[in-house]
C-alpha cells in the first residue's frame, strides 16, 4: 500500500511540475526544438537563408483531404478538424494548401490526406490510397 502511495504521489509530481512549466514558459518551454522550426516565422528565416537555384522549376502539389465523409485517416482526423478550426483553410490533415506552396502550385489538389500523397493509407494499409490506385 505504502508503494502504491509513493508511486501515486510521484505521479502528481510530475504532472504539477509539467503544468507548472506550460505556465511559466508557455508550450515553447515544453515542445523539442524541431517542433518550435515548423512555425512560419522559422520558414521565413529558413528561405531567406536557403535560397531557391533560378535554373530549377520548384513545383508544388498539396492535398485536401479524401472525398469522403471522413477527409482522413482517423490518427489525422483531429489534427485536420484542429486546422479547418483555426485557419478556415482546405488541409490533408497536417498542412493547408496555401502552406504546401513553394514555388508553383498546381490549383488542383489532390483527394488525399498527407500520408496517403506518398503512398500510405492508415485505415487500411493492405489497400493502396485512391489518389494512388487510379495510376496503376
Amino acid at each position: 500500500m505504502e508503494e502504491s502511495g509513493r508511486k501515486q504521489a510521484e505521479h502528481e509530481y510530475r504532472a504539477s511540475s509539467w503544468d507548472c512549466r506550460i505556465r511559466r514558459e508557455g508550450l515553447r518551454g515544453v515542445l523539442p526544438r524541431y517542433y518550435r522550426d515548423l512555425t512560419t516565422a522559422s520558414g521565413e528565416v529558413f528561405s531567406a537563408k536557403y535560397v531557391d537555384n533560378p535554373g530549377l522549376a520548384c513545383l508544388s502539389v498539396a492535398g485536401s483531404g479524401r472525398q469522403a465523409v471522413v477527409p482522413t485517416a482517423s490518427l489525422l482526423l483531429l489534427f485536420h478538424h484542429f486546422i479547418f478550426a483555426i485557419t478556415g483553410k482546405a488541409s490533408d490533415g497536417l498542412v493547408t494548401v496555401d502552406s504546401a506552396q513553394w514555388g508553383t502550385l498546381d490549383p488542383q489538389t489532390w483527394p488525399a490526406d498527407h500520408l496517403e500523397k506518398v503512398g500510405y493509407n492508415l485505415d487500411n494499409p493492405i489497400v493502396l490510397p485512391v489518389s494512388l490506385s487510379h495510376e496503376l
